[in-house]
């Protein structure tokens, strides 16, 4: 499993795992699952803190997620604090 950051080409950031180069149905898209975006939400103590939250909110779980090539403007790994973020937040299980 691939944990990736993509950059668009319009400044949103990705965080969502690659499964694919190219999709089954679509030409020039690249196949992502479970994609997901930082927000600012409140925490505890009041305070705004950084939430991945789903890309695509009425499916959150979508493993087979098409993004155009034309979209992404950058691809690069994710650190490994975020990809446990990122695993937490998917899964719901908190990784040490």
């Amino acid at each position: 499993m691939d944990v990736v950051i993509i950059k668009s080409v319009i400044g949103e950031e990705l965080v969502c795992e690659k499964t694919s180069d190219t999709h089954p149905l679509y030409p020039n898209c690249i196949t992502v699952s479970r994609p997901r975006v930082f927000q600012f939400q409140q925490g505890a103590e009041g305070r705004m803190e950084p939430t991945l939250v789903p890309w695509i909110l009425l499916d959150p779980d979508n493993k087979s997620v098409p993004i155009s090539a034309d979209y992404i403007a950058s691809i690069i790994p994710a650190p490994v604090a975020l990809v446990k973020s990122y695993l937490t937040a998917v899964s719901g299980i908190a990784l040490a």
